[in-house]
């Protein structure tokens, strides 16, 4: 029974981590209006004056039209010629970037809508949504998902001569088969995910043999086509990959801390919690700090010896591993609202975020050990 406990808390952990992590990547997101393509919100835009019609594009806006046109035709092999094209343009920046340009390309056997991203006048981010139809291509019908991944890259090399495009491709040309992997040399991580007819590719070079996620080349694929680009090498600068803090000293300091956290629950003050042995999750990578540097981070998964009120079964917590500084803790399974007052001023909480996640997965896993002793009873 114990063993059972162990193994639901074990997959609650993991499950977390995987939804978890991600979360921390400072790379651009857009707002709703900006996600979704509707006609109808870019007016909204319009009538705000928050973004630029066709019709009353600048002399620069032009110009990073231009580079969007350049990049479908040279990168994603649209054949822009065939298309009606209307041009829009965001003018508040946001994290990271500086100007939004959305083009709808429309022609009587094809839709497309196109967001890109713009930093310091360059192009590093960029949808292509298929509306209707299949993009008009200039490729051969009888190019492979492969023969198209490295293709791509290549022209990647005539849009946007920067160092890591050859090296990259040095990588890509080994591969002699698209299927899901991951191959590392002295300078990247390269790494191919296959799913259904979606094939998405990235790169993530190292900095002191550590994780860099933050900065990250990745291009992604559906029936040949390119969908996604997003080129963050160079948009994070490293102020240090020297990691003082050892992952025994990382996890003891997350331990202290755990046991300082305090919430209410019921009118009850919760505190001092048990933290378990086994099984603890570490993993450390470059995290932004701020200003778009990067220091070295753990993150640690720590599991509690019961349920505590709220639902809490474990603590999720990141320390800075060049100073052993708190960046974040939140419980898991957390479902209500902790005392800030009682936190580290440099604290994130972000507990509640993740309630309805986390009760469904409690819910599960209260199921498998009812099940379990059905089951045993039964025999």
């Amino acid at each position: 029974m114990k063993a059972l406990i162990a193994l639901i808390t074990l997959s609650l952990i993991v499950s977390l981590s995987i939804l978890v992590l991600p979360i921390k990547a400072q790379q651009p997101t857009l707002p709703p209006e900006l996600r979704d393509l509707d006609a109808e919100q870019w007016n909204e835009l319009l009538k705000k004056g928050q973004a630029t019609p066709p019709s009353q594009l600048t002399d620069q806006d032009k110009e990073l039209q231009d580079k969007v046109l350049n990049f479908l035709a040279t990168v994603a092999k649209i054949d822009t010629a065939s298309y009606t094209i209307e041009t829009f343009v965001d003018n508040v920046p946001g994290p990271n970037y500086d100007k939004t340009l959305k083009l709808k390309l429309s022609s009587d056997d094809s839709k497309i809508d196109v967001l890109c991203l713009f930093r310091d006048n360059s192009l590093f981010w960029c949808t292509i949504h298929p509306v209707q139809g299949s993009p008009a291509s200039t490729r051969s019908e009888s190019s492979d998902a492969l023969t198209i991944a490295k293709d791509t890259l290549e022209s990647l090399q005539t849009f946007s001569a920067k160092d890591h495009f050859p090296k990259m491709l040095i990588m890509l040309n080994d591969v002699t088969e698209l299927k899901s992997s991951k191959s590392v040399n002295a300078e990247f991580t390269q790494e191919i995910a296959i799913s259904d007819n979606t094939a998405r590719i990235s790169w993530e070079p190292y900095a002191n043999g550590l994780s860099n996620p933050q900065n990250k080349l990745t291009l992604e694929f559906k029936d040949g086509n390119l969908l996604f680009f997003a080129d963050f090498l160079g948009l994070f600068t490293i102020g240090s990959s020297d990691v003082i803090i050892t992952e025994k000293d990382a996890i003891q300091i997350a331990i202290e801390h755990t046991r300082e956290f305090t919430w209410e629950e019921d009118g009850e003050t919760i505190t001092n919690v048990n933290v378990l042995d086994s099984p603890i999750i570490a993993n450390i990578s470059l995290q932004n700090r701020g200003n778009n540097t990067l220091y070295p981070y753990w993150d640690i998964w720590l599991p509690l010896d019961k349920m505590y009120p709220g639902g809490v079964t474990g603590f999720h917590v990141s320390i800075w591993a060049d100073t052993g500084e708190l960046s974040f803790i939140t419980p898991i399974g957390y479902l209500g609202k902790p005392d800030a007052a009682s936190l580290d001023s440099q604290t994130t909480q972000q507990g509640s975020n993740y309630g309805f996640v986390v009760g469904i997965m409690l819910i599960a896993a209260t199921a498998a050990i009812a099940s379990y002793l059905f089951y045993k009873r039964k025999r």
